[in-house]
């Protein structure tokens, strides 16, 4: 499965914010990196992901 983009409508930090992945290139390794600032949302973001395909826990960290 490919995430081309993760909608966050209201999780952590990120309130209306999308982050988009972009399209599928045509050849080569389909690898995404994230990279930002210290507190930016890097791990916030992963944390959505994760949640989005394994379900929030009852009590969530964010």
């Amino acid at each position: 499965m490919r995430l081309s983009r993760l909608d966050l409508i209201r999780y952590g930090k990120f309130t209306d914010k999308t982050i988009d992945f972009g399209p599928k290139p045509g050849s080569g390794a389909d690898l995404h990196i994230v990279f930002g600032l210290n507190e930016a949302g890097k791990s916030t973001a992963l944390s959505a992901y994760l949640d989005l395909l394994f379900g929030i826990e009852e009590r969530s960290r964010y």
